[in-house]
């Protein structure tokens, strides 16, 4: 102000029109379904003085802080309003701004996307983006499988998929329930185990002894597998372990074969792995007493002959 009366004093009185520097001409908005989004955008005088005037929009679903401005910068607030309009739409238009400086428009685009859930692996939309969650991060992925945040995740897949969802929320929501999912909606397999080997033989044992089992799983995913022993003689350190514990595709059981609980000969016991799927068992013998165990063989080969005999 006071520069203008100082031009005023001189007998200067032309007016000085602002230079107007709009550094965004066009806007972008990508907004969820039944959201709003806020944004804003910039005008600048490169000469002295106040820009004013007023702001337009070509969309109702735009909605200005204040219409009418002054200032220099001068930032236009607004709000868009998605609610309604399902994923895929796509809106363009433009505001329009009159001010001492002149006419200009800044355009923009809004696009609105399927609801998404953020996570530490970016945004889940759908199935697919869980299941890369589930393979990066599977106790986050069991976090989010539980919330009810999950129905935006399948708002938008078959209604199959949905169906089995609500079905497995009214009896459990634990790691095995969204291994079952997974599986039903066909998004990965069964987890099966292997065997590395059949069984193990010990002979006359005097201490305790240490075995080693080793398990293989075929794929990524969670799972409960139960031990049982059978045998007195046989023992491990704990009766359950989870596919959490494998490292990489290898799980290795230990068991302790005691010879309290031995008797003369031979030997048997089982060690049974069970899980959802399957049940498998792995022999362990112990050969004690080996002056028995050839005067047992004696009377096995006597008993072959007999039966040899009867049936010539």
């Amino acid at each position: 102000m006071k520069n203008k009366i100082k031009k005023f004093s001189k007998g200067d009185f032309r007016t000085v029109h602002p230079e107007i520097v709009l550094p965004v001409t066009n806007l972008e908005m990508t907004i969820g379904e039944g959201e709003s989004c806020q944004g804003s955008f910039i005008l600048k005088n490169r000469k002295e003085g106040d820009i004013r005037g007023l702001v337009y929009s070509s969309s109702f679903r735009i909605h200005l802080e204040e219409q009418g401005f002054e200032g220099n910068p001068v930032e236009l607030r607004f709000t868009y309003d998605g609610s309604g309009l399902a994923p895929g739409h796509v809106e363009q238009g433009k505001f329009t701004i009159v001010c001492n400086g002149g006419e200009f428009e800044v355009n923009f685009t809004a696009i609105i996307e399927k609801p998404s859930v953020e996570t530490s692996c970016g945004r889940v939309q759908n199935i697919r983006d869980f299941k890369r969650l589930a393979m990066e991060n599977f106790i986050e992925a069991h976090r989010l499988f539980r919330s009810r945040d999950f129905y935006d995740v399948i708002k938008y897949e078959e209604p199959r998929i949905k169906a089995l969802y609500d079905n497995i929320r009214k009896w459990s929501l634990g790691e095995q329930a969204m291994e079952e999912f997974m599986v039903g909606i066909k998004q990965k397999e069964c987890i099966f185990l292997t065997l590395q080997g059949e069984g193990m033989l010990f002979e006359d044992l005097t201490e305790s002894t240490k075995g080693t089992l080793t398990l293989m799983k075929n794929t990524w995913g969670y799972m409960p597998v139960q031990i049982q022993t059978e045998g007195e003689f046989l023992s491990v350190s704990r009766n359950r372990f989870t596919t959490d514990d494998f490292v990489g595709n290898v799980y290795q059981v230990d068991f302790l074969v005691k010879p309290d609980g031995l008797h003369a000969g031979r030997n048997f016991g089982k060690i049974h792995l069970i899980t959802p799927y399957e049940i498998l068992s792995y022999d362990v013998e112990v050969m004690q007493n080996g002056s028995y165990d050839e005067n047992h063989r004696e009377i096995e080969f006597l008993m072959a002959q007999v039966v040899k005999e009867h049936v010539s």
